[in-house]
């Protein structure tokens, strides 16, 4: 197995994703990020938005299936290392301004 690398920018908690090589366990993983449920917090925990994995196009690999072919109609590709955060919508109100 290998994990499914994710990131953030202050940081992502939980148990990574590990990807079985069989397809059954494969099947497994793909539920398993359809119906996760994130839930985005600053620093101090306080809550800022959140959602289902499904709300991104039904299954957030929707979006990464999109995103490749919008690049490569521009001619440009995916590479490796590189990172998608898919989200359906900004999922963040904006702070208020401090005073």
């Amino acid at each position: 197995m290998s994990a499914l690398n994710v990131g953030a920018r202050l940081g992502v908690r939980g148990a990574p994703l590990m990807v079985p090589q069989d397809a059954v366990g494969q099947a497994r993983v793909l539920n398993e990020l359809r119906d996760m449920n994130v839930h985005l917090v600053d620093a101090a925990d306080a809550p800022l938005g959140g959602g289902k994995g499904s709300d991104v196009l039904g299954h957030p690999l929707n979006a990464v299936v999109w995103l490749a072919q919008a690049l490569k109609a521009e001619g440009l590709s995916l590479r490796p290392g590189q990172v998608v955060s898919p989200r359906s919508r900004p999922c963040c109100r904006p702070r208020p301004a401090r005073r």
